[in-house]
């Protein structure tokens, strides 16, 4: 049927498919081939354009391309990323996801500051431009041709204390949001506490750059003085048109920066303090233990003085709607036994109700939950009842296999006790695949990994369709349930494996995950890795994936399974000595729509490189 459509109609219509069905479309036969390849740089350019949009991906980073080729590269990162990330889960020996990867160089003339100095990165997607900040500027440079490096952008900023909030807009405006160093207001003094915590000052800035054919402009949208207690801090923060919302210690602050008003407030009902923020023009939502909350926007007010005081009669505000969570978490900030906070993708975008807001809880494995789930498997793999018996004993045994000798086990004798206990235990816990296992040239004391529920993290997928119409009439889903397990000892999951953020990546989300402990027999060394997993993202509904089952919740169907964790950087694998002295992984960030990441290394004399790894 497209054949005999007229040659131009023809093109119009492949420009409008994504790559995999242009490849797939090649296939088909030989003229459609020949009209791809004839038509080609217009083709893959159209397709290029649609993926930045649908990415978000920052599309001065592609304006040097001019090739097919080129185009193409561009516009199939997503497909090489995923390709890479099967390969390297489906291997089963843990190794490292297929990379190229190159120290940066900077200039000779910037070399001995940037060297010392840098604190921060933040890699704009689409993967051409490095952001590096220290505490009196921030640079950008054009990473194109790593190894090398371009400054293109320096700015003078004073005393930046750390980057709070960084967001690409409409895929052409970068907003920055850090916090500077800065001194009592002129005119206020502190008071003494009656409950001996003293008063603080934060002053953010809120900065807006774009790329202006060769030229980065940049325009300065205002300070924020805020004075509060010193025990709390700026935890989430989002921002809708000319507001940047800032939640402090269940206190949410809202500051325009067009009329220098703001307002501050509490989310009130029965609920348990929020630990993210998104929102929308109308409304500022919440995630909490319970649930997804939403409030309207009180009305904003002049700052006067230059700056605000969170003062303790914060007014209280009922939500207008809400809803629930299948199960209530622990999501409180200051627990140490999990990660903190819900994340996502989206908490800078607004909620408009055309595309669903996904987002992750993450939360200790549940002793109980893993019990129904066992039942479930044990049925549908028909055990005998040997393994049966065994597995009985384990999950009475609290999880827990006899602990390993004293002494130190040899690799082999690791192995064989891993290889004995790995099938009771990955049925018991449902980890079919066990990963994190050590690389053959292991010898000596090693921690081998544990599929013990006190030593697994359940990762809680959720959509909230938002219903701009009526509110109340929204929708809250859980999606999808997996399991991630940490390697080690350590009982607390939280302490070892943390998620930076996910991002999209052309239908699916990727989570840069960091691993980080010390094994009990060996005080010295410090096992470090960069984890990566890949999932779609359900916008729609959901059917079982291979290799996972389903289960039903409030009559939606939940995908289950294992968090299938890929390093990206695995230090023990490698061979590396991680000291408390370093050098150790600092600031890192993936960008899989354009398959690349970077890493920053520091110490404790502060001396700073950047690694580029581009995934193949």
């Amino acid at each position: 049927m497209l054949l005999a459509l007229p040659y131009e109609l023809q093109i119009l219509v492949i420009e409008n498919l994504n790559a995999y069905e242009i490849f797939c479309l090649q296939l088909t036969c030989k003229n459609l081939r020949n009209v791809i390849e004839n038509s080609g740089r217009s083709i893959w350019r159209s397709c290029l354009d649609r993926y930045c949009t649908r990415n978000n991906l920052f599309k001065p980073s592609f304006s040097n391309l001019t090739t097919v080729s080129d185009f193409k590269r561009a516009a199939t990162a997503s497909l090489r990323f995923a390709r890479a990330h099967r390969k390297a889960a489906a291997s089963g020996d843990n190794q490292e996801i297929s990379q190229r990867r190159t120290r940066l160089k900077f200039p000779r003339d910037e070399l001995p500051q940037i060297e010392r100095n840098i604190n921060e990165v933040y890699l704009v997607p689409g993967g051409r431009f490095l952001f590096t900040f220290n505490e009196s500027a921030f640079y950008i440079w054009d990473i194109m041709d790593a190894p090398q490096s371009t400054l293109v952008h320096k700015q003078a900023v004073q005393g930046i204390e750390y980057v709070a909030y960084t967001n690409l807009v409409a895929n052409e405006r970068i907003h920055l949001l850090y916090e500077i160093d800065s001194t009592w207001p002129a005119g206020y003094t502190p008071n003494v506490p009656d409950d001996g915590v003293w008063d603080t000052v934060t002053t953010s800035e809120f900065l807006e750059l774009r790329l202006d054919g060769q030229e980065w402009d940049s325009k300065h949208h205002g300070r924020f003085t805020l004075i509060h207690p010193e025990d709390c801090s700026a935890d989430a923060f989002s921002h809708i048109d000319d507001k940047v919302l800032m939640l402090i210690d269940g206190v949410t602050v809202a500051w325009s920066y067009v009329s220098n008003r703001y307002t501050a407030w509490k989310l009130g009902g029965n609920v348990t303090k929020p630990t993210e923020i998104f929102s929308n023009s109308e409304y500022a939502m919440y995630i909490t233990n319970e649930g997804v909350y939403g409030v309207r926007f009180p009305e904003f007010e002049p700052i006067l003085n230059g700056y605000v005081v969170l003062g303790k009669a914060t007014a209280t505000i009922p939500p207008v709607f809400s809803f629930h969570h299948d199960a209530v978490y622990d999501l409180d900030p200051t627990s140490d036994l999990i990660p903190i906070h819900a994340f996502g993708p989206d908490v800078c975008l607004p909620v408009d109700g055309d595309h669903p807001f996904i987002y992750d809880v993450r939360q200790k494995a549940s002793k109980a939950e893993a019990s129904i789930e066992l039942a479930k498997r044990i049925a549908e793999l028909e055990l005998p009842p040997h393994i049966v018996e065994s597995i009985q004993e384990y999950i009475a045994n609290g999880y827990q296999f006899p602990q390993p000798e004293v002494q130190p086990l040899t690799y082999t004798d690791h192995i064989a006790r891993q290889i004995e206990e790995q099938y009771v235990s990955s049925i018991a816990t449902g980890n079919f695949t066990v990963s994190r296992i050590g690389s053959s040239n292991s010898t000596g004391p090693y921690s081998f990994p544990s599929s013990q529920p006190e030593n697994a993290m359940q990762v809680h997928r959720y959509r909230f369709s938002f219903n701009p119409a009526d509110p109340t009439k929204s929708t809250l889903e859980r999606v999808s349930s997996q399991t991630a397990v940490t390697r080690g000892y350590p009982t607390n999951p939280g302490d070892v494996l943390f998620a930076n953020y996910h991002e999209k990546c052309d239908g699916s989300t990727v989570t840069l995950w960091r691993e980080s402990l010390w094994d009990e027999r060996d005080e010295v060394n410090r096992k470090t890795a960069l984890l990566l997993s890949m999932s779609e993202v359900p916008v729609g509904p959901l059917p079982a994936e291979k290799g996972k089952g389903t289960s039903e919740y409030n009559g939606n169907e939940v995908v289950l399974g294992e968090l299938q964790l890929v390093p990206l950087l695995d230090l023990h694998l490698e061979g590396y000595q991680i000291t408390p002295d370093g050098p150790y992984p600092g600031d890192c960030m993936v960008d899989a729509a354009s398959a690349r990441a970077v890493v920053l290394w520091t110490n404790d004399e502060q001396v700073a490189h950047v690694d580029v790894i581009d995934i193949e």
